[in-house]
């Protein structure tokens, strides 16, 4: 046995050593990740390649809560080996180490598995069409705008589906965007008094009021504000309903051949429509609407901001630009972007040692300063500037960190996990021999599930239901609050879940310690096969909760099978995790 840090750890065959809780932590965050991707099928939110028609509202709850420490507690627990491996082992076998584990790794999946993640994606595409609901014909009314005809249709029935479920298949637009497009007042009205959700999501992530003002339906567009539609509402372009609202003409022109609607064919159309789309914007602007980030240059140069408000503005301006944003959120790397990112880390920790060793600088601080509960306070604190500019661009959930797979590392998303990184570094150099880190887990978890998320989470989407850009812009206190709360969850989950583990598992056990190798294993892997056995379970009519738990353990065990026959004791099983011995067999 050897020390490392003061906690035991046991030699292994790459000579690294292993320390069993902390191993089975990283584990731990692997295995939720698969949780949280099976999860995302099930869920209200259109994000997932797979969208089935059985759904689970709570699952939105577990994405969440999931997606805001999982990364973080990872990307710590990886600055932490990172500094083991450079102490134990030098800088130069530390980026031998880096290079064959991440690199390696990362290279193969680009060849591998995210191709057949592209395959599978196309399959799933076709496997939503087949699995369309019946709408009884209430879609093309609805396009028609014929009121006799959609009255009689709600009064009799839409067929399979739930009216507001009902998107066709060729643009996925909700029958209140069909109706809102075209300025139908008095067949908006029928479907809102029917029960139609006045902020459902269209296949692009806008909602009716996106469409309406799209086109300048200026008397469409005031009754969905008076009856609750999302002013500052984000489709998957990141714009809102206001920057629709100033399209130019040619792509204008170029949307309504597509949705077959007449418009801009001459002077006077296009005059009319400039005239709707400027009444449009004045309702827009007295109801509270702002321009998304990537949009911001069209805000009223005379309005009055403050340095902080032009430094995001122009950072934001820059970072979800068409150029910066192709770079940044092409899913190059999809799900393992993190491989990505650990390696522009672990580039940075190779750079700072060759500096402080150049300047002769100490990397070590008094252990206090790291292992005492007041360092939340700093913490927090600097977590919560790169946290600033997370969730106000791009269609992924608001709530935690944002994810950017693209070939160019998203700035302050490379900081915010910078951060969490170093800590972790800097937790090893601690040598927290009694735990006194995680020493009040039992404190640390149960305030972290529940309290600080659900407050974070209701203060974060009290955010966006207010305009998390105008929050952001304007400094409104619900900005800030959701930011310091957003910032304190992952580090008192962070803290909690490693007392937790030196708690029950800091001792050797075979099984914990065989799925601890075989997580990563199963983490680059298993997003297509999880797609794949989503495709057939969409026709299955089971609760949604079941269909999770099939595919999840579907998923893992087959993957396990596979790594105990195929992977563990290859050259693949050595890249991953070093080289393991076949058991001897008497």
């Amino acid at each position: 046995m050897t020390e490392s840090g003061g906690l035991k750890t046991t030699s292994v065959n790459d000579g690294a050593g292993r320390i069993y809780d902390l191993d089975a932590l990283r584990a731990f965050a692997m295995f939720l990740g698969i949780v949280l991707h099976v999860a995302l099928a099930y869920f209200e939110v259109p994000i997932w390649p797979i969208q089935d028609s059985n759904r689970w509202e709570g699952f939105g709850d577990i994405v969440s809560a999931i997606h805001g420490f999982r990364m973080p507690v990872f990307f710590l627990l990886s600055g932490f080996f990172t500094a083991m491996l450079w102490r134990k082992r030098g800088l130069s076998l530390l980026v031998k180490h880096r290079l064959n584990r991440i690199g390696i790794p990362l290279l193969l999946s680009l060849v591998t598995v995210i191709p057949a993640m592209t395959c599978v994606s196309m399959f799933a595409g076709i496997a939503n069409g087949i699995n369309t609901p019946n709408d009884g014909g209430i879609i093309e009314e609805a396009r028609k705008g014929d009121i006799d005809s959609l009255k009689k249709r709600l009064e009799n029935g839409v067929g399979s589906v739930e009216l507001d479920n009902i998107r066709d298949k060729e643009f996925g637009m909700t029958l209140l965007s069909w109706v809102a497009i075209h300025g139908y007042i008095d067949a908006a009205s029928i479907l809102m008094d029917s029960g139609v959700g006045i902020n459902s999501k269209n296949r692009d992530g806008g909602t009716a009021l996106h469409t309406a003002a799209f086109l300048g339906r200026s008397e469409l567009v005031e009754l969905l504000i008076k009856n609750g539609a999302e002013v500052n509402s984000l489709n998957n372009d990141s714009l809102t309903p206001l920057d629709v609202a100033y399209a130019d003409i040619e792509t204008t022109k170029y949307i309504t051949d597509i949705l077959s609607i007449e418009c801009c064919e001459s002077d006077a159309e296009i005059k009319k429509l400039r005239n709707d789309r400027a009444q449009t914007i004045d309702i827009l602007k007295r109801n509270k609407a702002v321009h998304s980030p990537k949009d911001a240059k069209k805000s009223d140069e005379s309005e009055e901001q403050s340095v902080p408000s032009n430094f995001m503005r122009s950072y934001l301006g820059i970072v979800y630009s068409d150029f910066a944003a192709f770079l940044i959120f092409a899913s190059v790397f999809h799900h393992l972007w993190f491989l990505w990112y650990l390696l522009w880390l672990a580039a940075g920790f190779v750079l700072f040692v060759k500096v402080t060793r150049l300047l002769r600088l100490s990397v070590r601080l008094p252990h206090w300063t790291i292992l005492s509960p007041v360092n939340l306070v700093f913490l927090v604190a600097l977590t919560s500037i790169p946290q600033i500019a997370m969730g106000v661009g791009g269609s992924n959930p608001s709530f935690g960190p944002d994810t950017a797979p693209g070939i160019i590392p998203l700035p302050h998303l490379l900081l915010y996990y910078a951060i969490f990184f170093g800590f972790g570094a800097l937790y090893f150099d601690a040598k927290d021999e009694t735990g006194r880190l995680g020493r009040l887990w039992w404190i640390y978890l149960p305030i972290s599930i529940f309290l600080i998320f659900p407050i974070a989470s209701a203060i974060t989407y009290e955010v966006k239901d207010q305009g998390a850009i105008q929050n952001l812009i304007d400094s409104n206190y619900y900005r800030p609050l959701s930011v310091i709360f957003q910032s304190l969850y992952p580090w008192l989950m962070s803290f909690g879940l490693i007392g937790a583990f030196r708690k029950f598992l800091s001792r050797e056990n075979y099984a914990i310690r065989y799925l601890s190798d075989a997580s990563y294993w199963l983490y680059l892997v298993h997003l297509p096969a999880i797609i794949l056995f989503q495709i057939p379970m969409m026709f299955v009519d089971v609760p949604a909760v079941i269909k999770f738990v099939f595919v999840s353990v579907l998923v893992v065990g087959l993957f396990l099978v596979v790594y105990q026959y195929l992977v563990r004791y290859t050259w693949l099983g050595t890249t991953l995790n070093g080289k393991r011995e076949r058991p001897l067999v008497e």
